[in-house]
């Protein structure tokens, strides 16, 4: 292996670009490998781009030199790519991560990583395409002197993508190498052999042309489609089988290979197998059908082993669904007279099949039937038959009146009529006797129930029988009549109801002819009753037929009931109200002594009663009266008042200085001298005369009071009196003691106390008289005590009435 390359020679700011020397010896080594000299200041903005010519044969690595415009120049920052062959798709370029704002296209190499340092920078990139450009890339700006391309190429030619050999070269005439063959492939340089595309568990991948043999993966078989024995194209399965796909969890089970990886007939899926599969039974492909599955018979077709390439019609009597496998024999009731059907029919009215696969039905004979598509001939139901041997779907009914009658071989095949007094039982089967309360005669078909008014107590009855007078039947079919109810009577015969008996009337018990009119003290104001009311009380009626009672006027009275008069009320009673079955006693303080009256008489005043029912009232009795009228009892005369006489409405005041003391009094009690009866008490007393007070006369109703100098001094007194001795008048009732030195003799006419004359003393009070001084003694008036009166004569002072002793000088004779 041999270098070509350009020599550089860098001078003073300027790259050398002459020369263009090729060190090899190889006369046949590519040449003109270029280079670029740049202007002086050049700068790289983003990208350059060098265009390589004439190197198709150049294969082998590129080598691509920077320089800086000085040795300090920094070339760092740039990024190299060789622009492979643009035709080549399946050229093994791998992107690589490079700076920002750097776009690799799906063509570009990258060579080597980013530059870095000063002065240069050599990128080393490996190429199995001939290469077309060689691009510069920089993340920003920098400036360069020079950019030098070197090729190195191999001494061996290497065999081709999509070709192999015994060494993996060629010569250079391009000999030796051998294009892989169908079904295989090599995307890679130098292989001694060629892959194989299928495998057998997955044979879907093939090769054909030249540029599917250098891919690194095998061209997929579109499904469902596989490959064929050559392995140069896809192709279908064998009429009769289907290509089946078992799917693989992962990549990893058995029978999964690395074409799983790639791109497959559906994204992350595997297959394990890939195979021609047999149809199942009861499907079917023929050679133009779809290639991934087997198609169902149709209805009516079956296929009846595995592999099938068409399907074989079901014959007559069969027949099979689209979900069947088999053909299927027609099931008991149904029948198919053509072939290749997906169904039965039906067997037809009155036709029935209870075999299996068949073709036909057979008719129903007389006295059968065919209901529902039954798969047998039916014996007609209950109560029904048939005289037809055609075949039906239905029996049928008995005229009415007639019953169905079974031929030799118990089949239900006709009809009969039923005689007189006889119907249809109710399966129609025989005939029976009408029932109680029913009839048939000639022309009748069924049993007849009764008319109303009409009876039959036998079954089996051709006719009915009228009911009787007394009796009626509103209903039909009965066995017997009715009784008419009570207050109901029929006279006549065949009666549908009864009459009711009129207001006034009545009808006792059932089974009447006549209503009787209601007695005397009973009425009945209501139609068809069994009896007659009784009038209640306080009510009567005389009449006979009455269809009401007359209400007892007020003083009368009808006790109980059923009363045909009113009673009056007695002596003591009274009613004051209309229909009333009592009268009502007269209460104490009330009479009544007449009959028949609405009312009791109040008592009148004087007069009282205690007990009920009185006749008359009783007179208050003396020393009592009763004022209001209707009194129960009589009141005691007050105190102060008196009655002398029976039955009065009042009492008498005690007047005249007269009274009394207690209750009930029938007089009244004279007030004696010394008292009064005070105008205020009403006579209810007799009081004395307070003290200066007297009364001398009997009856008198005031006191007289006394006059100076008489006093009275204690109550009750019938004259006035002079004070006592030594005593003086004060007032009508008191004296005052006459004080000493005085006196006072009892006075009619004098109401003073005295002094005591000369020579007389009163030593003490109250006294009637003065006492006469001693002889020795001497005393003035009113003294109450006596003077010595020495060489005097006592007796000649006395006389002279002197209070002084000396010149007293005539002696008292």
């Amino acid at each position: 292996k041999q270098w070509y390359q350009r020599r550089v020679a860098i001078t003073a700011g300027k790259s050398d670009l002459e020369g263009n020397d090729n060190l090899a010896t190889n006369s046949s080594a590519p040449t003109n490998l270029k280079d670029l000299s740049l202007d002086t200041e050049t700068s790289i903005a983003t990208s350059l781009t060098i265009n390589l010519e004439d190197q198709t044969k150049l294969y082998g690595i590129y080598k691509i030199i920077i320089y800086g415009k000085t040795t300090s120049t920094s070339v760092a920052g740039f990024t190299a790519f060789a622009k492979v062959d643009e035709s080549d798709v399946n050229a093994d370029i791998t992107a690589h991560s490079v700076s920002p704002n750097i776009v690799i296209s799906t063509d570009e190499l990258q060579c080597g990583t980013e530059s870095t340092g000063t002065d240069s920078f050599t990128f080393t990139c490996k190429a199995d395409t001939p290469a077309r450009k060689i691009i510069l890339k920089h993340a920003g700006t920098a400036s360069l002197a020079e950019v030098v391309i070197a090729g190195k190429i191999w001494s061996d030619y290497p065999c081709s993508a999509g070709y192999s050999s015994a060494s993996g070269n060629h010569t250079q005439d391009s000999t030796g190498c051998t294009e892989c063959a169908a079904g295989t492939h090599t995307h890679e340089r130098s292989q001694t052999t060629c892959k194989t595309c299928s495998t057998a568990s997955l044979p879907v991948f093939y090769t054909s042309t030249l540029a599917e043999k250098k891919a690194s993966t095998c061209k997929l078989c579109p499904k469902p489609k596989k490959t064929t024995d050559t392995k140069d194209g896809c192709d279908v399965c064998a009429a009769g089988n289907y290509l089946k796909y078992e799917e693989a969890v992962s990549c990893t089970d058995a029978g999964c290979d690395e074409t799983c990886k790639l791109a497959t007939y559906e994204t992350n899926k595997c297959y394990k197998t890939i195979a021609c599969t047999p149809c199942v039974k009861g499907e079917f492909r023929g050679a133009s059908d779809p290639n991934d599955k087997c198609t169902a018979c149709p209805t009516g077709q079956v296929a009846t082993s595995t592999g099938s390439t068409k399907c074989t019609p079901c014959p007559a009597g069969e027949y099979k669904t689209t979900a069947d496998v088999a053909c299927s024999k027609c099931p008991a009731g149904k029948f198919q007279d053509e072939a290749e059907k997906d169904s039965c029919k039906d067997c037809p009215d009155g036709q029935v099949q209870t075999a299996l696969g068949q073709t036909s039905c057979e008719i129903c004979p007389a006295g059968k039937y065919q209901d529902s598509k039954s798969e047998e001939c039916k014996v007609c139901p209950t109560g029904k038959y048939q005289d037809l041997t055609t075949g039906t779907t239905a029996c049928k009914d008995p005229q009415t009146g007639y019953f169905v009658k079974k031929d030799s071989n118990d089949l239900p095949t006709s009809q009969e009529k039923c005689p007189k007094g006889q119907q249809p039982s109710a399966d129609k089967m025989s005939c029976e006797q009408c029932l109680k309360g029913q009839y048939k005669g000639e022309s009748d078909t069924v049993c007849l129930d009764c008319e109303k008014g009409y009876f039959a107590n036998a079954a089996g009855s051709e006719t009915c029988t009228a009911c009787e007078a007394g009796k009626y039947q509103d209903t039909k079919g009965q066995e017997s009549c009715k009784n008419c109810e009570a207050g109901k009577i029929q006279s006549g015969t065949g009666a549908e109801t009864c009459e009711d008996c009129p207001v006034g009337k009545y009808a006792a018990g059932e089974g009447n002819t006549q209503c009787l009119p209601c007695d005397k003290g009973h009425y009945q104001d209501l139609k068809a009753q069994g009896s007659c009311k009784k009038c209640e009380e306080g009510k009567a009626v005389q009449e006979t037929g009455a269809t009401s009672c007359e209400i007892c006027a007020a003083g009368t009275f009808a006790a109980g009931t059923g009363n045909d008069v009113c009673t009056p009320c007695e002596q003591g009673t009274s009613q004051p109200d209309v229909g009333k079955g009592t009268c009502i006693d007269c209460v104490a303080g009330q009479y009544q002594d007449e009959t028949k009256q609405t009312t009791c008489k109040k008592c009148p005043a004087g007069r009282y009663s205690t007990g009920s029912k009185s006749t008359t009232c009783e007179a208050c009795e003396a020393g009592t009266f009763q004022s209001a009228e209707g009194s129960t009892s009589c009141e005691e005369c007050e105190v102060g008042e008196f009655q002398a006489q029976p039955g009065q409405s009042s009492c008498d005041t005690c007047k005249n200085g007269n009274y009394s003391t207690a209750k009930k009094s029938t007089t009244c009690q004279a007030c004696l001298k010394g008292n009064k009866v005070d105008s205020l008490t009403k006579g209810t007393s007799c009081t004395a005369c307070d003290s200066g007070f007297y009364q001398d006369e009997d009856h008198k109703t005031t006191c007289k009071p006394c006059t100076a100098p008489l006093v009275t001094k204690i109550e009750g007194q019938s004259a006035c009196v002079a004070c006592d001795p030594g005593y003086k008048y004060a007032t009508s009732s008191t004296c005052v003691i006459c004080a000493a030195g005085t006196y006072n003799f009892k006075d009619d006419t004098v109401d003073e106390c005295r002094q005591c004359e000369f020579n007389h003393k009163a030593p003490s009070d109250g006294l009637s008289k003065c006492e006469l001084c001693p002889t020795d003694m001497h005393a003035d008036e009113g003294q109450t005590t006596c003077e010595n009166c020495s060489g005097r004569n006592p007796e000649q002072i006395k006389k002279e009435k002197s209070t002084d002793c000396d010149s007293a000088l005539i002696p008292l004779l």
